[in-house]
């Protein structure tokens, strides 16, 4: 709306305070020179109660916004209608502390670049150390038998034929390997020592 009066443009703001949710997004709801007037909705949390706060805010063409007053409207119409000219007086401040922060950030530049450009002494023998890791990771390897393996050499075969040699029928049942190795069970006679049961 085109007007300088200060009650009009006052009740415009304090309705669009009062009536627009833009759910976390920002609205557009005017222009300043250059720069977009918004308005975007936060959630505020006050112990267990959560309550809908307009803030308002105007954003330059870099996308950078600024706010005055946190974003809030004033409660007094001229203070609520000079809310977004106060936060453009806000910006050679602004500015000004940017580049003393980024003049005090230059100095250490040279500094870092040196340590970024720079090998580290201990890249060698890194290197060495892992060589000799995996070295002495192949020697355990060879060393460790593989999982299940008899320790008695039986697994090539040799006991078998021994069997057969023992006089052991070819009518075997087809039974695993590991179970042709048990001995037939036959009954013990009782020895001398332990007495009978009965």
């Amino acid at each position: 709306m085109d007007s300088d009066n200060v009650e009009i443009l006052d009740n415009r703001l304090a309705a669009i305070n009062r009536n627009v949710r833009t759910e976390d997004d920002y609205m557009k709801i005017g222009t300043l020179s250059d720069f977009r007037i918004l308005v975007r909705t936060e959630r505020i949390c006050d112990g267990d109660t959560q309550t809908l706060q307009n803030k308002f805010m105007v954003e330059g063409l870099d996308g950078i916004k600024y706010t005055y007053n946190n974003g809030y409207i004033a409660k007094d119409p001229k203070l609520a209608v000079m809310n977004f000219i106060n936060a453009l007086e806000r910006i050679p401040a602004m500015i000004e502390k940017r580049e003393k922060e980024n003049a005090e950030l230059s100095k250490d530049i040279p500094v870092l670049q040196e340590i970024v450009a720079a090998s580290w002494p201990k890249d060698a023998e890194i290197k060495r150390l892992n060589e000799e890791l995996a070295t002495l990771n192949r020697k355990i390897q060879l060393t460790i038998k593989p999982a299940g393996g008899h320790e008695s050499g039986t697994d090539d075969g040799t006991e078998m034929k021994g069997q057969k040699a023992t006089g052991e029928s070819d009518d075997t049942p087809d039974l695993p390997r590991k179970a042709r190795h048990v001995p037939p069970m036959e009954i013990a006679a009782p020895s001398n020592g332990l007495k009978k049961i009965s």
